[in-house]
């Protein structure tokens, strides 16, 4: 994966490796390599609006899309924030719309 502060990350693949494989049951293999030729979104500033009470990865997969709509049915009484990373995903604009 495509990573901002590279020689931060080069040593970490095994261990989040590890720590995926807990949450997940998953077998995983992790590599980084310098992140070029995208523009880097630093941290949004907070602008005092409402935190969101939920937080979810929204992948473009069909697990992530069903649990959004799962969640979008219930009465949430704080907003719900999806996280996304795209690189060259042809579903972006697809993910935005969701």
């Amino acid at each position: 994966m495509p990573v901002a502060a590279y020689e931060r990350w080069q040593s970490t693949g095994a261990a989040l490796a590890a720590l995926l494989q807990i949450l997940t049951a998953d077998l995983w293999e992790v590599e980084f390599r310098p992140l070029t030729g995208h523009h880097v979104q630093e941290a949004m500033p907070d602008s005092g609006d409402e935190r969101a009470g939920e937080v979810a990865i929204l992948s473009g997969g069909l697990d992530s899309l069903s649990w959004a709509a799962v969640r979008a049915q219930a009465d949430l009484s704080t907003p719900m924030l999806f996280v996304m990373f795209g690189e060259g995903n042809k579903l972006v604009g697809l993910q935005r719309r969701v």
